[in-house]
Formats: structure tokens, C-alpha cells, sequence
């Protein structure tokens, strides 16, 4: 029965989020218990308004965000029709083969990534980036072994190399997966 007290408490809620669809919706009930029939209707349409911005803003955040996703397609699909391309000039090209290897473990299609990774790395032995993606392909296809193995090679190479951030990418990821296999 305090309305006064409430109706003040949402007053002060619509000045953090004037868009409150619960303050406009408490106000107008504050108000019809207090008799004020019209102070009631304004804030039951404000609270439709709310509602209804609030909706739209949702709506456009889903098709911004569904707007992105087919970007990132079209980029990946691109990305993927010019390392194939690279790849019927040069079936060994180690570039192309990394490219299209990490591109297709993004999307989980891991078996083929790892052939192409591991192509990649028959080129070039010493190719640090792929071995990290290599051992993240093994780890998609839930070979952990592998991973552990390419890993352990990885740091060992990337270090020589003087690729110090991809070698600590792969010492991380070793210590996980050896902290998953000991608790097993």
C-alpha cells in the first residue's frame, strides 16, 4: 500500500533505463490503485512502446548477428576457393595446404584438415603455425595422442625457430591435455 514510495522508486528505474518495461508496467498499476486512470494509461502505453522498441532492438540484433555469420562464410568460402586454387597449381604447396587445413578444422571438418596439415608439414618439416594447427586438428577429432605428440614436437621446433608465441601456444595446450590424460 505505499504507492508513493513505489511509485517514486520506479520513477527513479526509469532514469537508469527510461526503456524499463517493468517500471512502466509497475507505474501504471501504481497509479490505477491511486485513481489517477490517465497517469495509469500513459504509462501502460509507455510500457507497449517499451516492449515494442525492445523487441525491435532484439530483431535487429538477431539479423546484425545472422548478417555476420553468412560474412564470415563468404569470407571462409573465399579464403577456401583460393587455397584450393593454389593447390591444383601446387598439390605440396605448404602455404596453401596450411591455409585450406586450418580453414577446414574451423568448421570441424578435421580428418581433411589434418591431411592438409600434414602435407603442409611434409614440405616444410619446420613450419611451426601448422604444427600448432595440426596438433588443434587432432584435438578436434578427439586424438588426443596425436595432439600430445605433434605438440611436444612443436615446441621443440618453434623454439629453434625463435617462434616463441607458437611455441607457448603448444606447451599450453600440452599442459592441458596432459593435465586431462593424468586425471584420467
Amino acid at each position: 500500500g505505499r504507492y508513493d514510495e513505489a511509485i517514486d522508486l520506479m520513477q527513479r528505474l526509469l532514469v537508469v533505463d527510461p526503456m524499463s518495461v517493468m517500471a512502466h508496467t509497475n507505474l501504471s498499476l501504481y497509479y490505477n490503485q491511486l485513481g489517477r486512470i490517465e497517469d495509469a494509461e500513459r504509462e501502460a502505453a509507455e510500457a507497449m512502446r517499451a516492449k515494442i522498441r525492445r523487441e525491435q532492438d532484439e530483431k535487429d540484433l538477431a539479423d546484425a548477428a545472422q548478417d555476420q555469420m553468412q560474412t564470415v562464410i563468404a569470407d571462409r568460402q573465399r579464403r577456401a576457393g583460393m587455397f584450393r586454387q593454389v593447390l591444383e597449381l601446387d598439390p605440396d604447396d605448404p602455404l596453401g595446404n596450411f591455409g585450406l587445413g586450418e580453414l577446414l578444422a574451423e568448421e570441424g571438418i578435421f580428418e581433411e584438415a589434418v591431411a592438409h596439415l600434414e602435407r603442409a608439414l611434409a614440405a616444410d618439416p619446420r613450419y611451426s603455425a601448422a604444427l600448432l594447427a595440426l596438433g588443434r586438428a587432432h584435438e578436434g577429432a578427439e586424438d588426443l595422442g596425436a595432439a600430445r605428440e605433434i605438440y611436444r614436437r612443436g615446441v621443440d621446433v618453434a623454439a629453434a625457430r625463435g617462434d616463441l608465441a607458437t611455441a607457448n601456444k603448444m606447451q599450453e595446450r600440452l599442459a592441458v591435455l596432459d593435465e586431462a590424460c593424468s586425471d584420467n
